[in-house]
């Protein structure tokens, strides 16, 4: 076991060399060396290069007069256990390349993080199939498959299902409101709360002064009525992006200390 540079102790990586019809080299990180699967081997054939080294192990033992084959075809031998995963596992990956390309259509882009995008949704598709798939020929049983290719039928539910419209819960239809338009008749008495230190300007929409309509109300009231208004002595700026934190009504900079002192 060669432990490398830089990987933890925890994370050894197992490096070996076997033997078959040619060496195999393989690095394993699940693997200690110490696990040995007995399988039924063959004898590789004499014109193969390694031959003469992969027979050794099929020599008959009782070998009878006159026999002139030495060799066994076929014999139980132990294995190494990664050796073992590999012949079982190896397709794993492939098949898995295999089933993302089948339907993988995706363009080739400059951006890196486009091309890892693709790749997760097309790794993330054959996840989808491989388990859709499973379900399905656990739930034929003993019935015959019909079914020609299920990845083209998965892909063809899975597109379907994105061209269905939402279902959408019917509901009452309402009556739009309109925007409460503020009141300047009269001044709110909250203004004269004390100590002056609650109302604080703070920023918030654009909207109309609430003092300055409030004035201009009250000069056209006086006009209709032919009695004198006497107006502040301020020069309102109309639309403000300030109100009072306390009153919780929009006001400009020329009205904030009027309007908290104003009597009407």
């Amino acid at each position: 076991m060669v432990a490398y540079p830089g990987i933890q102790d925890d994370r050894k990586v197992l490096c070996s060399i076997w033997q078959d019809s040619n060496k195999v080299g393989l690095l394993s990180t699940i693997h200690d060396g110490t696990e040995w699967v007995v399988k039924n081997r063959k004898k590789l054939k004499s014109t193969f290069t390694q031959a003469t080294i992969t027979k050794q192990p099929f020599i008959k033992f009782d070998i009878q007069p006159g026999c002139k084959d030495l060799w066994e075809h076929s014999r139980l031998l132990p294995i190494p256990g990664q050796i073992d995963d590999y012949n079982h596992y190896m397709g794993g990956v492939d098949i898995a390349d295999q089933l993302r390309a089948q339907f993988a259509n995706w363009p080739y882009r400059v951006k890196p993080w486009r091309s890892l995008f693709y790749w997760l949704l097309g790794t993330t598709m054959t996840n989808a199939y491989i388990l859709w798939n499973h379900q399905r020929i656990a739930r034929l049983g003993l019935a015959k498959d019909k079914l020609r290719s299920g990845h083209r039928a998965f892909y063809k539910l899975v597109i379907l299902a994105l061209l269905v419209e939402p279902s959408v819960v019917p509901t009452e239809p309402t009556v739009p409101t309109q925007a409460c338009r503020p009141n300047y008749q009269s001044l709110p008495p909250i203004r004269l709360t004390r100590p002056i230190g609650l109302h604080v300007r703070i920023s918030k929409n654009r909207t109309w002064c609430f003092f300055c309509g409030y004035l201009d109300a009250q000069k056209r009231e006086a006009r209709k009525a032919y009695y004198t208004f006497t107006m502040p002595t301020i020069q309102g700026s109309g639309f403000t992006k300030y109100s009072c934190s306390h009153c919780k009504i929009a006001l400009c900079i020329n009205c904030f200390e009027q309007f908290h002192y104003y009597i009407d």
